[in-house]
């Protein structure tokens, strides 16, 4: 949850001052070498001119990738041939199998261009391990930017850049195995501080073909029940890095200063339908 909350404040100081303009392995059958020895931060990768989107009256490509003072950004170039003024914004984003939301959104009137950046913070990748980005992928959400009924919704795309053949990307899945399937695995990486209160770490994976949420219910933290910000969205064969974070206020009222032990049931939903896949039984935490 916690990122959701830091790409909304970068996606409203964004657009305020710029226009649009040792432990388990990963399940990964290729994830058994490490990356390259190269040590290229991502904005030194490049990415070809591309044609993104054309339907419609509606035209998206992207024009290379740079560093801006947030994060590497995918530059996109974006004309309106339509009558009607829309907003394009991403959704289902990810970068080297690693779900990340960026900062993206741009407001295109009717028979005009604009040019825009989709932007991933530095240190969302860097918690990541992400030191060169080999793809990006995510769908465009465009909608009307008066009624704000939906105009598109395209299919996942994939941007490749000129690292997708030369570096691999190395999971860190290290931690206490919390549920583990054939399609879904959840791992407790420990507790951190949080400005808003305590973290809980988890590192998920998900390994079907299906995208999935997860939510947190039925939690308690050291016998107290204390629901946590956590609603985490992993698409098909990729990977999230998340935290059950425990406001401070509420930790406070409890008299908790320090997380001994967390109980909880994940309850695990198709990410389209909202059908369950599961809920899980009860899962103990031993915060050390």
């Amino acid at each position: 949850m916690r990122k959701y909350l830091f790409s909304l404040l970068l996606l409203i100081l964004a657009l305020s001052l710029v226009a649009c303009g040792p432990g388990p392995a990963s399940k990964d059958p290729d994830n058994d070498q490490p990356g390259d020895s190269l040590t290229d931060t991502p904005e030194e990768v490049s990415v070809e001119e591309q044609t993104l989107i054309d339907q419609d009256g509606i035209v998206i490509k992207a024009t290379g990738i740079d560093s801006s003072w947030l994060g590497p950004e995918l530059k996109v170039y974006i004309e309106n041939n339509t009558d009607k003024a829309f907003t394009a914004q991403t959704r289902n984003s990810s970068v080297n199998g690693f779900m990340l939301e960026p900062v993206f959104s741009c407001d295109v009137m009717p028979g005009k261009k604009a040019t825009g950046a989709i932007t991933f913070a530095a240190e969302d990748l860097e918690a990541c391990g992400i030191d060169r980005i080999t793809d990006i992928e995510f769908s465009f959400y465009i909608f009307d930017a008066d009624s704000w009924n939906v105009i598109l919704e395209s299919d996942i795309i994939v941007v490749k850049t000129s690292a997708a053949n030369s570096y691999k990307q190395v999971y860190n899945a290290a931690g206490v195995i919390l549920f583990d399937t054939e399609d879904i695995t959840i791992v407790y990486q420990g507790v951190t501080e949080d400005p808003l209160g305590l973290a809980a770490n988890l590192y998920i994976e998900n390994n079907s073909n299906e995208g999935i949420t997860l939510e947190a219910i039925n939690t308690s933290v050291n016998g107290f029940m204390i629901e946590p910000a956590f609603i985490c969205d992993v698409m098909p064969r990729k990977r999230a890095l998340d935290t059950l974070l425990f406001y401070l206020d509420e930790l406070d009222a409890c008299g908790i200063e320090k997380i001994t032990e967390i109980e909880l049931n994940f309850h695990i939903i198709n990410l389209e339908t909202w059908d369950t896949i599961i809920d899980t039984e009860k899962i103990k935490i031993e915060v050390d």
